[in-house]
């Protein structure tokens, strides 16, 4: 009945899901990703830090995202496109538009406020480098984006897809399997995991957030 020195039981959950998902996000980001996602619903300081989305695009970036890049790239690297290959990269395309949420939700977050600026300038380099492999190398809309992101909530692990949407972005279906991708030009029609924006953790790490009391 009595959660002290915390507020409440939601309080509790937040906090533990936040601190295993910091504590385990090098070692097993996908398992990181689920209790960081589950840490961000409860209604506690986690849920307006910059730090809890950077961690979530950071897991995101190095986990789920980067083994499906790499089994694109040994799949399907220099060979002709095939509806398997375009499938496998829309897949890809749904985790990169998370990482771009997660980053949206860290800049804005980070505003103005001088003890996040360092952090700020890595997650919205991550950020516009994503937003424009999505947006045909284009920023026009990231800071609407960026403005109007708070108001949405927090978009769940995206569905494995197993078939092709009717449509799609025109950056989601590269002519072959040998598309440029970000910074690196790798070739493998989707960012290369080698060339993930220094930020797939907070660019300064910070100490994880504490529980506030309450009372």
């Amino acid at each position: 009945e009595k959660w002290d020195p915390l507020g409440s039981k939601d309080v509790a959950v937040a906090y533990l899901n936040y601190s295993i998902g910091t504590l385990t996000l090098e070692k097993d980001p996908g398992a990181a990703l689920k209790n960081l996602i589950k840490a961000a619903q409860f209604e506690t300081p986690l849920k307006k830090s910059p730090y809890t989305y950077a961690y979530i695009a950071g897991a995101y970036e190095t986990g789920p995202y980067a083994k499906l890049s790499e089994q694109y790239k040994a799949t399907y690297l220099g060979k002709d496109e095939t509806p398997e290959s375009k499938l496998m990269l829309a897949n890809i395309n749904q985790l990169v538009d998370r990482m771009i949420d997660a980053y949206a939700r860290a800049v804005a977050l980070a505003g103005t406020d001088a003890k996040f600026a360092q952090a700020k300038t890595g997650w919205n380099e991550s950020l516009t480098t994503w937003y424009k492999y999505r947006n045909s190398d284009k920023t026009e809309g990231m800071d609407q984006l960026i403005a109007g992101i708070l108001a949405k909530p927090l978009p769940p692990e995206p569905t494995p897809l197993t078939s092709l949407p009717a449509t799609a972005p025109a950056a989601a279906s590269p002519a072959a399997n040998s598309g440029a991708t970000p910074a690196s030009g790798s070739g493998n029609g989707a960012p290369a995991s080698t060339t993930t924006p220094a930020a797939a953790k907070p660019a300064a790490t910070p100490k994880p957030d504490k529980p506030r009391n309450r009372h």
